[in-house]
Protein backbone atom coordinates (compact mmCIF):
# COMPACT_ATOMS: atom_id res chain seq x y z
CA UNK A 1 0.00 0.00 0.00
CA UNK A 2 3.17 2.36 0.41
CA UNK A 3 4.43 1.77 -2.92
CA UNK A 4 0.94 3.04 -4.43
CA UNK A 5 1.14 6.30 -2.16
CA UNK A 6 4.92 6.83 -3.26
CA UNK A 7 3.93 6.23 -7.14
CA UNK A 8 0.99 8.98 -7.06
CA UNK A 9 2.44 12.16 -8.48
CA UNK A 10 2.62 15.04 -5.64
CA UNK A 11 0.16 17.93 -5.72
CA UNK A 12 3.00 20.20 -5.71
CA UNK A 13 4.55 19.13 -8.96
CA UNK A 14 0.64 19.13 -10.60
CA UNK A 15 0.37 22.44 -9.55
CA UNK A 16 3.26 23.85 -11.17
CA UNK A 17 2.65 22.08 -14.52
CA UNK A 18 -0.83 23.33 -14.31
CA UNK A 19 -0.46 27.13 -14.72
CA UNK A 20 2.13 26.33 -17.66
CA UNK A 21 0.12 23.82 -19.31
CA UNK A 22 -3.05 26.86 -19.31
CA UNK A 23 -0.15 29.69 -20.66
CA UNK A 24 0.59 26.83 -23.42
CA UNK A 25 -2.95 26.24 -24.43
CA UNK A 26 -3.98 29.68 -23.99
CA UNK A 27 -0.86 30.60 -26.70
CA UNK A 28 -1.67 27.71 -29.07
CA UNK A 29 -5.67 29.09 -29.07
CA UNK A 30 -3.92 32.46 -29.91
CA UNK A 31 -1.88 31.40 -32.84
CA UNK A 32 -4.56 29.36 -33.99
CA UNK A 33 -7.14 32.82 -33.97
CA UNK A 34 -4.13 34.54 -35.66
CA UNK A 35 -3.54 32.41 -38.86
CA UNK A 36 -7.11 33.61 -39.75
CA UNK A 37 -5.58 36.95 -39.63
CA UNK A 38 -2.40 38.96 -40.74
CA UNK A 39 0.37 36.91 -42.09
CA UNK A 40 3.34 35.95 -40.00
CA UNK A 41 5.50 38.33 -42.04
CA UNK A 42 3.50 41.23 -40.81
CA UNK A 43 3.43 40.50 -37.50
CA UNK A 44 7.09 40.05 -37.25
CA UNK A 45 8.01 44.01 -37.13
CA UNK A 46 7.79 45.82 -34.39
CA UNK A 47 7.00 49.36 -33.89
CA UNK A 48 8.19 51.07 -30.62
CA UNK A 49 5.12 50.60 -29.05
CA UNK A 50 5.21 46.65 -28.79
CA UNK A 51 7.82 45.04 -26.47
CA UNK A 52 9.67 42.02 -26.86
CA UNK A 53 10.34 39.25 -24.53
CA UNK A 54 13.24 37.51 -25.22
CA UNK A 55 15.41 34.45 -23.79
CA UNK A 56 19.11 34.58 -24.75
CA UNK A 57 21.25 31.36 -25.06
CA UNK A 58 25.04 31.06 -24.60
CA UNK A 59 27.65 28.78 -26.55
CA UNK A 60 28.75 26.54 -22.90
CA UNK A 61 28.18 23.35 -22.51
CA UNK A 62 25.33 23.28 -20.38
CA UNK A 63 24.23 26.43 -22.09
CA UNK A 64 23.23 28.94 -19.51
CA UNK A 65 19.46 31.18 -20.12
CA UNK A 66 18.61 34.78 -19.84
CA UNK A 67 15.34 35.86 -20.10
CA UNK A 68 14.29 39.78 -20.48
CA UNK A 69 11.94 42.38 -22.17
CA UNK A 70 13.18 45.54 -24.42
CA UNK A 71 11.31 47.44 -27.17
CA UNK A 72 14.88 47.29 -29.21
CA UNK A 73 16.39 43.50 -29.40
CA UNK A 74 18.93 44.41 -31.34
CA UNK A 75 20.63 47.51 -29.09
CA UNK A 76 19.85 44.88 -26.02
CA UNK A 77 21.68 42.21 -27.90
CA UNK A 78 24.01 44.36 -28.37
CA UNK A 79 24.42 45.62 -24.72
CA UNK A 80 24.33 41.91 -23.18
CA UNK A 81 27.69 40.74 -25.43
CA UNK A 82 29.30 44.38 -24.70
CA UNK A 83 29.93 43.43 -21.12
CA UNK A 84 27.20 46.75 -20.48
CA UNK A 85 25.06 44.00 -18.19
CA UNK A 86 26.23 42.70 -14.74
CA UNK A 87 24.01 39.68 -14.77
CA UNK A 88 25.03 38.45 -18.64
CA UNK A 89 28.62 39.63 -18.55
CA UNK A 90 30.05 36.57 -17.19
CA UNK A 91 28.13 34.52 -20.00
CA UNK A 92 29.14 35.74 -23.31
CA UNK A 93 28.73 36.01 -26.09
CA UNK A 94 24.82 35.76 -26.18
CA UNK A 95 22.38 34.85 -29.22
CA UNK A 96 18.62 35.02 -29.41
CA UNK A 97 16.96 31.59 -28.55
CA UNK A 98 13.53 32.96 -28.47
CA UNK A 99 11.46 35.74 -29.30
CA UNK A 100 7.69 36.62 -28.11
CA UNK A 101 6.75 39.63 -29.17
CA UNK A 102 3.51 41.76 -27.16
CA UNK A 103 1.35 44.45 -28.68
CA UNK A 104 0.99 46.19 -25.12
CA UNK A 105 3.60 46.59 -22.30
CA UNK A 106 1.80 44.97 -19.39
CA UNK A 107 1.32 41.73 -21.03
CA UNK A 108 4.82 41.63 -21.74
CA UNK A 109 5.92 42.70 -18.22
CA UNK A 110 3.72 39.96 -17.38
CA UNK A 111 5.12 37.20 -19.22
CA UNK A 112 8.60 37.99 -18.31
CA UNK A 113 7.95 37.51 -14.60
CA UNK A 114 5.76 34.69 -15.56
CA UNK A 115 8.96 32.82 -17.19
CA UNK A 116 11.51 33.99 -14.53
CA UNK A 117 9.30 32.82 -11.80
CA UNK A 118 9.55 28.58 -10.95
CA UNK A 119 6.70 27.59 -12.52
CA UNK A 120 7.32 29.89 -15.76
CA UNK A 121 11.27 28.78 -15.69
CA UNK A 122 9.63 24.93 -15.45
CA UNK A 123 6.94 26.20 -18.66
CA UNK A 124 10.20 27.13 -20.65
CA UNK A 125 12.20 23.87 -20.02
CA UNK A 126 9.71 22.04 -21.42
CA UNK A 127 8.56 24.02 -23.95
CA UNK A 128 10.57 27.06 -25.16
CA UNK A 129 14.34 24.85 -24.72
Amino acid sequence: MKAAVLAAPTPQRHRIFSNADTVLRQLQARSRDASAGPTLASAVSVSDSRRVVYVLKNQRSPPSYYTGLTSNLHNRLDAHNAGRCRHTVSGRPWHVDVIVKFADEARAVAFERYLKSGSGNAFAMRHLR
